[in-house]
């Protein structure tokens, strides 16, 4: 017999999963940017308009290029216009980074508060102005250079503590060179204590700070002081330290850098469909995210200028963000002391109660756990394998992360539903089912700060309300201790929910098992509700809100205009033939292609690891238009070593790319226009003008092979414009955009 306590109980549950699940579908809607406040002093609409003048026709101004030359002087002009005298470094730079790469960079700086002979830790406020050759770079790094420029307008005629030098960095697509360049070479770096990069990739959504120095203490400290903070925790600084990337702050922390500095990374990562590609233009850029840039840049400015450099010694920090309102701080023994009393108090509340015995209570959350992460793994996958474009859909990527959502809510409830001890008594008010959750967290807190520290911060927040819960428990409050539970459930989710679909945003379908934390709050919510008889509703609701957001993300469209794919042309000259390669693995649009004309795969007898990777390609009777000879100045063997030295004649190329024979054939020594670069088996890239007259001097083994270069020219010729102007309306350019290449042979 159906009671009406049990039918108020099935509405209210149903009510809850499917409300979790739509949470969770549209998590990225509770932390936009916010709008520009007209009010506030960094002034959004004069920034935005000079980006405008700064990227005058939006043209892509790669390193050492024309372009980057005229935005280079625009840039000059608006900071002499703010009445500071800028200073620009020329330096043909090489780093050993990212295989070898050189090229000539020009840094611009300018002190926004002049230093004094008594202060040395000055504050860098950082950006780059170069852009990649697709796109005219207005997020990346257009933005930071604007908000650069407004901050030191704020700034002017401040008496701070400590100076504060605005640096405008250039060559950083390429491979950090001009921050590197600074760092390595120019005398102004030793006077730097502390620094504030502000980046971008892509054009719209709130602003991360997701990179620290460490310790962090002082970093924390200086980001705390606005009303709408960057998403900020510790967490997320930790993957990306983890992570292969890089920005320019990346030079600033290395271990060789002339000193330690304290450091903040900015930056808005949404509308990444449009980084790197045309569509990083001022149009596209939201004036949201550049005033969020802006607040949270000159307030970390504002907190490091105005802190003692003869403080005492910093110490780590454990910090996280409440969407955007503000960053809560914590010491990093504070989040361990958390997890151990969090868990220690639950299983002494559990033993003292007698709830401790039944082993279904202690299976929920780490079958719930496992469960959930293997459907959301299992239906991205099965996803993948039934959409042309894969299973991440850019143009609507909330159909996707609420696909994975819905099934992780579905079957986590399934499973508390079932074996969670109380639905099977009479005690209508039960903290036990909770506390083995909490104890469980505790756990995997524990887990967490061995395998990966930062990850603590995940179960901080809610265990330290789960120790309140737990003493209620003890003292034998039951209705407070069930209450409190579900307040650190519903501080779990807040704490951490856009930390799905930010790391969907990130890493696209491979982000699946992140939804997995959504057993977490759903098993707690439903541990805390009293018993009932009716279960069929519920699930039958979540589960068929999770049927229509599966087949969602199956059917909507992967790309629009407003979220385009990224397809860019190769036009290859080799010995063995012409090609024509698009890039992609995911087979590119039918507007594009010729019916059978591509396939799958890589240039034959190509060993550079760029160009031999597979690509669709097909061969072309036509060869692309560069221009591109090698001279042999030297080549003399003595003792088994020969030492080769080559000249390039390149009137048009923008880019060249050598590298030996195989990775196994390394050379022994390299160097591009008289600087040394460490040989890899990637070889060196060199970039902009000064490949059309450079020279190369090689040395290696007697026997061996010397390898291969590519000579690139940005853009596509005449022969190959059709195949350029057939993309659709929702198809761009990326990275290095359609390019020209030559493939010669060193030997």
């Amino acid at each position: 017999m159906t009671t009406k306590r049990s039918k108020n109980t099935s509405v209210l549950v149903t009510l809850g999963l499917v409300g979790m699940i739509l949470i969770f579908t549209f998590s990225l809607s509770f932390v936009r940017p916010p709008s520009p406040d007209p009010d506030h002093p960094f002034d959004t609409v004069r920034a935005a308009e000079t980006l405008s003048r700064i990227l005058g026709d939006e043209r892509p101004h790669p390193i050492d290029s024309d372009a980057n030359d005229a935005v280079r002087e625009r840039l000059l002009t608006e900071i002499r216009a703010l009445g500071f005298d800028p200073i620009v470094r020329d330096d043909f730079h090489c780093t050993n980074h990212f295989g070898g790469v050189c090229g000539r960079v020009q840094n611009v700086m300018f002190w926004a508060v002049p230093p004094t002979d008594t202060v040395t830790q000055g504050v860098v406020l950082m950006s780059h102005y170069d852009s990649v050759p697709a796109g005219p770079g207005a997020g990346d790094d257009g933005a930071g250079v604007a908000v650069g420029l407004e901050v030191a307008r704020l700034l002017k005629g401040r008496d701070l503590p400590r100076p504060v030098l605005v640096l405008i960095t250039d060559g950083e697509e390429i491979g950090l060179l001009g921050a590197e360049s600074f760092v390595q070479t120019d005398p102004l770096a030793t006077r730097i204590g502390s620094v504030v990069n502000v980046e971008a990739r892509g054009v719209t959504g709130p602003v991360s700070m997701f990179q620290t120095s460490r310790p962090n203490s002082r970093d924390i400290s200086a980001i705390a002081k606005t009303g709408r903070t960057a998403m900020a925790n510790t967490l997320s600084s930790d993957i990306y330290d983890a992570m292969p990337n890089d920005t320019d702050l990346s030079r600033f922390l290395d271990d060789d850098a002339p000193r330690a500095v304290d450091a903040t990374n900015f930056a808005f990562i949404l509308g990444d469909s449009f980084y790197h590609t045309p569509g990083d233009n001022l149009a596209n850029l939201d004036r949201g995210s550049l005033f969020h840039s802006g607040i949270n840049a000159l307030a970390a400015v504002e907190g490091f200028a105005q802190q003692s450099a003869a403080q005492s010694p910093e110490t780590r920090r454990l910090y996280f963000d409440l969407l955007t309102r503000g960053v809560v701080s914590v010491p990093f023994w504070a989040g361990i002391a958390a997890i151990i009393l969090g868990g220690a108090l639950s299983l002494t509340a559990l033993i003292k109660t007698s709830a401790w015995r039944g082993w279904r209570g202690w299976a929920v959350l780490p079958i719930a756990l496992i469960a959930a992460g293997l459907a959301s793994v299992g239906l991205s996958m099965g996803l993948g394998l039934i959409r042309e474009a894969g299973a991440f859909a850019p143009a609507h990527p909330w159909a996707l992360q609420g696909a994975q959502a819905g099934i992780a809510v579905l079957i986590s409830a399934l499973i508390a539903i079932t074996l969670h001890d109380h639905h099977n008594t009479d005690d209508a008010v039960d903290p036990g089912p909770a506390l083995k959750s909490w104890v469980w967290l505790a756990v995997l807190g524990a887990i967490g700060l061995v395998l990966f520290s930062g990850s603590i911060v995940i179960f901080v927040p809610a265990l330290a309300v789960a120790t309140l819960c737990a003493l209620a428990a003890l003292f034998g409050r039951k209705g407070l201790a069930v209450g409190l539970s579900a307040a650190a459930a519903v501080l779990f989710l807040i704490t951490n929910l856009p930390l799905p679909g930010f790391a969907l945003a990130a890493l696209g379908a491979d982000a699946a098992p992140f939804a997995a934390l959504w057993a977490i709050p759903t098993v707690i919510l439903i541990a805390t509700i009293p018993p009932r008889k009716v279960l069929d509703v519920p699930l039958m609701g979540a589960g068929a809100l999770a049927l229509i957001l599966i087949v969602t993300a199956a059917l909507v469209p992967p790309y629009s205009v407003d979220a385009p794919r990224g397809v860019s042309i190769r036009h290859i000259e080799f010995d063995a033939g012409n090609y024509v390669q698009l890039s992609g693995r995911t087979m590119p649009p039918p507007a594009m292609t010729e019916e059978g004309a591509f396939t799958f795969e890589g240039p034959a007898d190509v060993t550079l690891p760029a160009y031999n990777r597979s690509r669709w390609t097909r061969s072309t009777a036509t060869q692309p238009d560069i221009e591109a000879s090698l001279v042999v100045l030297d080549d003399q063997t003595e003792n088994d070593v020969r030492r080769l030295s080559l000249s390039v004649n390149a009137p048009t190329a923008d880019r060249l790319h050598l590298a030996p024979a195989s990775r196994e054939a390394l050379w022994t020594a390299l160097s591009i226009n008289g600087v040394e670069v460490t040989p890899s088996r990637w070889g060196v890239r060199v970039a902009g003008r000064s490949v059309r007259e450079a020279r190369i001097d090689i040395e290696l083994p007697a026997n061996m092979p010397v390898g291969q270069i590519a000579i690139l020219r940005y853009g596509i010729g005449p022969d190959l414009a059709d195949l350029a102007a057939s993309r659709p309306d929702w198809v761009l350019p990326r990275q290095d955009g359609d390019v020209r290449v030559r493939l010669l042979n060193l030997d």
